[in-house]
């Protein structure tokens, strides 16, 4: 028979437990009378040894929770005989040699060692022990002890510890339990009479022996009104007498103060587990289930310690929960594997709100404080990792991994607008900017705390053992995994997770990866490549692109490359730094690449391009005040500039957003450290050994290890040494300063040699990034570059590196050539802003003198590459000048045409008035890109020629330049010039007379007679054989304008005059020439110029003989027979000797004619 059937027995004979001095089977002090006769019959005093070690059997549903569950649990005293399968002095016997043996041989020794900084000295009683203020069934029971004036708890406060000159270890051992168990000396003979031991018989001293009779009569006093608090103060009282008892030496103390720990702690579980064993257990919700109840306690527990509450004492402290987690894992494991589940999904939905609003409260994160503090225990380490929810994939809408909800908290304004819309000001000035400077310092201390935060619970996790670590990685795997479509055009977001908590998560793995993200590491020579390949964690996408293969051979090269490395032990053969490397590796291309290329495409353009349509649409207002429009047009405009206006607002708070995260120095910093040991690491895959270029010489020879690298690492590194230059990122100096020399021989590493790099957009980002910064660009060009002033430290980057300095200027030329075609429908219109790049850093390194010793030499040794590189040059500049004065010259017309005074304006009806006002603003946009471009063009023919004019005297070159030249002259200073004057011509960076100047220099520097005669003379007689361009007039009149408005010296004028004699003698030498060449057969002439050939070829494919400048000419172009459209080389061309005999024969004949007429 139970306890509570007893009582309900009790109830039913009209015997009050309380007033009959009778509580759970305990006598009470104030019925003497009734004592006897209890006594008689409780022969053995109740213990929670008859509660816990009893055999047990599980719960009836139909058994009401507050019941005890049959007989074995609890058996009272002088109740044996009905009975007889519980022998209490047996189970009271199992008890103590529990506690007595397992406890003082395996815990005692630590538990004495250990302490406590909760625990304190408690001089007076605390509110989990005191009657005051409680309500309920605890305020019933109190009231009836109280009417029969029991004496109260505290009367009875805690007895003071005084040193004694001597005291016998007995008594110690008893002081210090009485202290803990917060006794009297009076209120343990009350303990005593109610369990029915006699005052004759009760022990002088208390023992652990005695301890677990008193507590848990003391547990079933109704003073007591929470069981949980009381324990939790037991405790930290025995944690603190465990530690002011180290100096004592007192062995027999310690000992029993660390056997007396454990029933402590086990008496807590049982009251956390099953409270209604006792009168001041909590009472749990009937529909909560005993995990479900303890889990919910353990989190409030938790929460308490981060954040107590003024005079609350009672807080489950660190060591106990440890304790707790330590025992219930022995003596209960099944228990712990239902408690955990509940309490650590409970930990993590309590942060929900607290993560909710970390930006705007500036939170101090005690929810992953008190998470971590959670996962002390190894047993709870163990347990948390081993959930299914722990590994479990997140997604933008659905983040279901426990660690999940600490990477969600996002700033960005498209993402959550609450933070921007708080923190960040609605308007423009100067304290909107110190508001905004003040924003972003507070959401990047928010956001250090949550990864710093994140990142040591990791790290506790991976140094807890093989399991945990494991567990983590396969976590972090599997969020990037899912996460493999954002590098795609047109991602699915829906499975994708937000690009707050993809930075949140990359940023933690840069921490983890920083103690070898160093481009000097020996560690990252131990890094195997295979980690990567054999889908070990990370899973490429199946059509990722690779550097050096495309997707068929890559699955080729990779299964013959796994083949021969099968030499891998079973399981996890890789340690934590190949691991931690390939997946920052991963995250960076998942996270840096979408959300760069967002900031600068989708924000930034959209922003720039909303801008520019406000600025129309105010100008087209002011038009209006001068030519009226109808009220339907002005209602359609002022809907357009409301629109404008708050889209215009919205990108704002979008790029203020981003520069939360963009601004965060710490965070830069570690990404470039990472970034610089990763160029490392594909630079001794790639098998540098200190010399450039590398030795492939074809992409067969390229390492298989380098060419299935994925291309997206070669456009992170790209993308973000671009973005900080561009972007004006606060990286430190001193950072910049010892990594940049390594980004800056990893960029030319990738350009001279194109089988390591195919992509040719990709090369000609690194291109740019290299003109942004290299020293010699003077500073109003880096800025129209988009680039920084940097120190002159950062020169040794490009001057102190000799393998840079000879392998970049090649590269830059070959990289010229090869954006001819890019292979996009684009292609046309990119190369242009590609190699406006290139130019400018050409230009720059003529200023330099180690570069233009390695330009010389290459003019010279080179001049194939020399030769095609200004071929193209040529190409670029013709067309980019040629459209540039179309439109200048359609600008005229049209401002003309819309000036208010203007008769033919006034006759256009409004709407084709609209249609010309809209073609000025597309004109006038184009002008400036044309003369943007066309001017880097000229700065670089102009550059050329002066250093080295002997390549442009080549025949396939010598006729291109004359004809182009001849073409701007005519244009420039011809009868037409002046539809070239257009309004504000500094909006569209047209300078013509800069422009004249740099013409007439290039002139100037092909006019050379003193040094080479014969070069000069071929130059001028190719000015004069340009039958469309050439005029004396224009020469004449270009020559005034250049004196007159000082665009070249009194010397230089001087020298052209005699450029234009030289040029008019020579034309009318060309005009006789012509008259006796016009009688050439026509098998002497060339088929596509038809002009008298010099060394005619033979053309492999169409059988076509043409001219060998003719041809080279064409193929400096394009690759192809001109005639059948097939591959060509000027290799494989056939020379002719017979033909050429015969040309050669004809003209010394007629030569012969000439001078005897």
């Amino acid at each position: 028979m139970n306890l509570r059937r007893a009582h309900r027995e009790r109830m039913a004979r009209g015997i009050d437990p309380v007033d009959a001095g009778v509580r759970c089977g305990c006598p009470a002090r104030e019925a003497p009378a009734t004592r006897s006769v209890l006594k008689r019959q409780h022969k053995r005093p109740l213990t929670l040894s008859c509660i816990m070690f009893s055999g047990r059997r599980e719960r009836d549903p139909a058994e009401p929770r507050d019941q005890l569950q049959g007989d074995s649990y609890y058996t009272e005293a002088g109740s044996t005989e009905q009975n007889p399968l519980v022998d209490l002095d047996l189970v009271r016997s199992r008890r103590l040699a529990r506690f007595t043996t397992k406890s003082t041989a395996a815990d005692s020794s630590g538990a004495v060692a250990e302490t406590s900084a909760t625990a304190g000295q408690h001089s007076s009683r605390p509110a989990c022990e005191r009657p005051e203020n409680k309500t309920g069934t605890e305020e019933r029971v109190l009231h009836r002890a109280e009417s029969e004036k029991a004496p109260s708890v505290e009367a009875c406060p805690a007895p003071q510890r005084k040193a004694a000159p001597a005291v016998s270890e007995k008594e110690l051992v008893h002081q210090s339990l009485l202290r803990i168990l917060n006794l009297s000396s009076a209120e343990l003979e009350e303990i005593w009479a109610r369990a029915g031991v006699a005052a004759s018989q009760a022990p002088t001293h208390l023992t652990v022996a005695e301890l677990d009779t008193v507590l848990a009569e003391r547990l079933q006093d109704p003073r007591i009104v929470d069981a949980l608090s009381y324990l939790i103060l037991c405790y930290q009282r025995l944690r603190q007498e465990l530690a002011s008892i180290q100096a004592a030496r007192s062995q027999v103390l310690r000992e029993s103060l660390g056997n007396a720990l454990p029933l402590v702690v086990t008496y807590a579980r049982t009251c956390l587990w099953e409270p209604h064993l006792f009168v001041s257990g909590r009472r749990w919700p009937a529909e909560s289930a005993p995990h479900e109840a303890a889990a919910l306690w353990l989190v409030e527990q938790f929460q308490k310690q981060q954040i107590p509450a003024e005079g609350d004492a009672a807080i489950l402290p660190p060591a106990m929960y440890a304790d707790l987690v330590h025992w219930w894992a022995r003596d209960a494991p099944d228990e712990l594997e239902q408690l955990f589940p509940v309490f650590f999904r409970g930990l993590v939905e309590s942060a929900r709100a607290e993560l909710d609003q970390i930006f705007l409260q500036r939170s101090q994160l005690s929810c992953l404080r008190a998470l971590g503090s959670a996962l002390e225990p190894h047993e709870a380490l163990n347990a948390f990792v081993s959930m299914a929810d722990f590994v479990a994939v997140d997604t933008r809408n659905n983040v279901r991994s426990l660690l999940g909800p600490f990477l969600t908290p996002t700033a960005l304004h498209y993402e959550d607008d609450r933070v921007s819309r708080a923190l960040l000001p609605n308007n423009v000035s100067t304290e909107s900017e110190t508001a905004e400077r003040d924003a972003i310092s507070a959401v990047q201390w928010s956001l250090d705390t949550l990864r710093d935060g994140l990142y040591r619970l990791l790290m506790r996790l991976l140094r807890a053992g093989p399991y945990p670590r494991e567990r983590v990685l396969t976590w972090l795997a599997n969020q990037l995994n899912q996460n493999r479509e954002r590098m795609k055009l047109q991602a699915a977001t829906a499975e994708t997770c937000t690009d707050g908590y993809m930075l949140n998560l990359t940023d933690v793995l840069l921490r983890l990866a920083a103690p070898f993200a160093d481009p000097r590491s020996p560690k990252l020579q131990s890094i195997p490549i295979k980690c990567l390949y054999d889908h070990h964690r990370i899973r490429l996408a199946e059509q990722e692109t690779r550097v050096g293969c495309d997707y068929a051979e890559a699955q080729r090269l990779q299964a013959d490359y796994l083949q021969q490395q099968q030499q891998q032990q079973a399981g996890n053969p890789y340690a934590f730094i190949p691991e931690c490397f390939f997946l920052t590796t991963r995250a960076l291309q998942l996270t840096y690449l979408p959300f760069l290329q967002y900031y600068r495409e989708e924000i930034l353009h959209q922003l720039q391009r909303l801008e520019e349509m406000r600025e129309e649409l105010n100008l087209a207002q002011q038009q209006q005040q001068q030519q009226p429009v109808s009220s339907m047009q002005q209602l359609e405009q002022q809907l357009m500039r409301s629109q404008c206006e708050r889209a215009i607002a919205g990108l704002r708070r979008d790029r203020q957003s981003c520069l939360f995260y963009l601004f965060d120095s710490g965070s830069l910093d570690r990404l470039l450290q990472f970034l610089a040991a990763l160029a490392a690491y594909i630079m001794q895959i790639a098998g540098f050994a200190g010399r450039l270029p590398l030795p492939a010489q074809d992409a067969a020879s390229v390492p298989r290890e380098y060419a299935l690298l994925p291309e997206s690492i070669f456009e992170l590194l790209a993308e973000v040494l671009q973005s900080i230059v561009q972007l004006r990122l606060p990286v430190p100096l001193t950072t910049v300063g010892a990594l940049f020399p390594q980004f800056v021989e990893f960029a030319t590493m990738l350009l001279s040699n194109t089988f390591y790099l195919r992509n040719i957009h990709i090369r000609a980002r690194y291109a740019e990034w290299l003109a942004q910064m290299f020293p010699a660009i003077g500073n109003e060009l880096r800025h129209a570059l988009g680039a920084v002033h940097l120190p002159p430290e950062f020169e040794a980057a490009f001057l102190g590196n000799e393998q840079v300095v000879e392998n970049l200027p090649p590269a830059l030329m070959q990289l010229y050539i090869d954006v001819e075609r890019t292979g996009t429908h684009t292609q046309f219109f990119d190369k242009f802003s590609m190699r406006f790049y290139m130019s400018e850093v050409l230009v720059a390194m003529w200023r330099v003198p180690a570069y233009a010793r390695v330009l010389r030499r290459l003019a010279s040794t080179r001049e194939g590459l020399f030769v095609h590189f200004s071929n193209m040059l040529f190409n670029d500049a013709n067309f980019l000048l040629d459209e540039s004065l179309q439109a200048l010259a359609e600008i005229h017309e049209l401002e003309r045409l819309l000036e208010p005074n203007s008769i033919q304006g006034q006759a256009l009806e409004p709407q084709a008035r609209e249609e010309k006002r809209k073609r000025l603003l597309q004109l006038q946009r184009q002008a400036k890109s044309f003369n943007q471009l066309a001017n880097s063009s000229i700065r670089l023919m102009v550059t050329l020629t002066e250093e080295v004019r002997q390549p442009f005297l080549r025949p396939e070159l010598l006729d291109r330049l004359t004809n182009m030249l001849n073409y701007f002259l005519v244009a420039l200073c011809g009868p037409r010039c002046e539809n070239l004057v257009v309004q504000e011509r500094h909006r569209y960076e047209w300078e013509p007379r800069q422009l004249l100047s740099q013409i007439l220099r290039i002139y100037l520097s092909m006019h050379d007679p003193l040094r080479d005669r014969d070069g000069t003379r071929r130059f001028c007689c190719s000015i004069a054989a340009d039958g469309r361009s050439y005029r004396p007039e224009v020469f004449e009149r270009a020559a005034q304008i250049a004196a007159t408005r000082g665009l070249l010296t009194p010397a230089e004028c001087q020298r052209f005059h005699e450029l234009v004699e030289s040029v008019a003698i020579c034309a009318k030498e060309l005009v006789a020439e012509d008259e006796e060449l016009s009688e050439a057969p026509d098998e002497f002439l060339d088929p596509i110029l038809a002009t008298l050939m010099q060394d005619p070829v033979m053309l492999p494919s169409s059988r076509k003989i043409v001219d060998r400048s003719t041809i080279v000419r064409h193929l400096l172009s394009d690759p192809h027979d001109p005639f059948n459209r097939q591959p060509l080389r000027i290799e494989d061309v056939i020379p002719q000797p017979a033909l050429k005999e015969q040309i050669t024969s004809w003209l010394q004949e007629r030569q012969g004619t000439r001078r005897v007429s």
